[in-house]
């Protein structure tokens, strides 16, 4: 077993500084998946205010989370993830790792073993009072309007299948032991230390080199989240006990793909590069993502994040290797000193 722990100082937060320590009113937090795109946005905002540790296989990178202030991170094989949570008795759990998340992987017989993982973890572990799992818009299938937190499952993917299977055998566990329950169902997102082959980060990194990007007509209009709102929406779930059940995590505001790539485009005066409709539509393209978030609206979270402000900002750390104050709609800036690849 491999555990480190990173000494806690001021980090800049919009225009105050926050100092971490460790007070009564701090929450303990495991994190599964800590070391991916969103478990690392989200370790890094919950650091700031609670102990938090990270939980990850041993042969996971680390650079995402290697240099957050307050995080414990501890490397051990899955199948001791209970008993290490046990040993760490935590008021909250978060689980965001999943095998199998990119497109190709959607429809593989291997999404089971998420199942039959997720299975024996809860089977193994002791009661922990709040329960926080992620879901995906792919448990809903193709569908092209607004999305209530209440619509009905329809998955046409193994990959949505075994996200509900998931979401019903966590529900199950949180009623066992009376604990709280909260799916936090993700859609689009996007920021600095995104998996390159996603839409954003392919179009700007293809753009910046001068290479021709494949699309397709982009009438798509969908829902992209930076993930500096998603962090600060698992922020809002921790602290509010009432929020249960499904949750949307997603941005309301829809744009159409077209204009996203655009402009990505503009910033390098490189619109000539984008080929729409090179690549067809394919026969289940959703064509509207358009995300309501009932309840984390009522508690007072909304996407902070405009997607001029948060592309520019991804130029800057993805592009030009640097790290720049990402610009919130209020006026205000947060700044993080993100870990750049080189």
């Amino acid at each position: 077993m491999i555990t480190t722990r990173i000494l806690p100082k001021s980090v800049t937060h919009s225009k105050f500084e926050c100092k971490l320590s460790y007070i009564m009113s701090s929450k303990k937090i495991a994190i599964t998946g800590a070391s991916g795109f969103l478990g690392a946005w989200v370790s890094r905002i919950l650091s700031l205010n609670h102990l938090v540790t990270a939980i990850i296989r041993p042969e996971s990178h680390t650079f995402r989370i290697s240099n957050i202030q307050g995080l414990e991170i501890v490397q051990v094989p899955s199948n001791v993830w209970a008993k290490k949570i046990n040993n760490l008795k935590p008021d909250v759990l978060i689980s965001m790792e999943w095998e199998g998340v990119e497109s190709k992987y959607r429809n593989s017989v291997s999404q089971s073993s998420n199942v039959d993982r997720f299975r024996y973890l809860l089977e193994e572990l002791e009661p922990v009072s709040t329960f926080i799992g992620v879901g995906s818009q792919a448990e809903l299938g193709p569908v092209s309007n607004a999305i209530s937190e209440t619509q009905l499952d329809s998955p046409t993917t193994e990959y949505g299948r075994c996200k509900v299977k998931v979401r019903n055998l966590f529900r199950e566990s949180a009623q066992m032991a009376s604990a709280r329950f909260a799916w936090a169902r993700i859609f689009s997102t996007y920021g600095p230390m995104d998996n390159s082959e996603w839409l954003i980060p392919a179009t700007m990194r293809a753009v910046a080199s001068g290479m021709k990007v494949p699309l397709t007509l982009g009438e798509q209009e969908w829902s992209f989240l930076h993930a500096y709102d998603l962090a600060m929406a698992f922020h809002h779930i921790v602290e509010n006990v009432n929020l249960s059940g499904v949750l949307n995590v997603g941005n309301p505001e829809t744009i159409k793909v077209r204009d996203v790539v655009l402009k990505i485009a503009s910033l390098e005066d490189r619109s000539d590069l984008l080929e729409f409709g090179s690549i067809p539509y394919r026969e289940d393209q959703v064509m509207r993502l358009e995300p309501i978030c009932k309840s984390l609206n009522s508690v007072g979270w909304s996407p902070l994040v405009s997607i001029d402000s948060g592309i520019a900002h991804l130029r800057k750390y993805a592009v030009e290797k640097t790290n720049s104050p990402l610009k919130l709609k209020d006026g205000t800036s947060v700044s993080f000193n993100l870990p750049i690849v080189p």
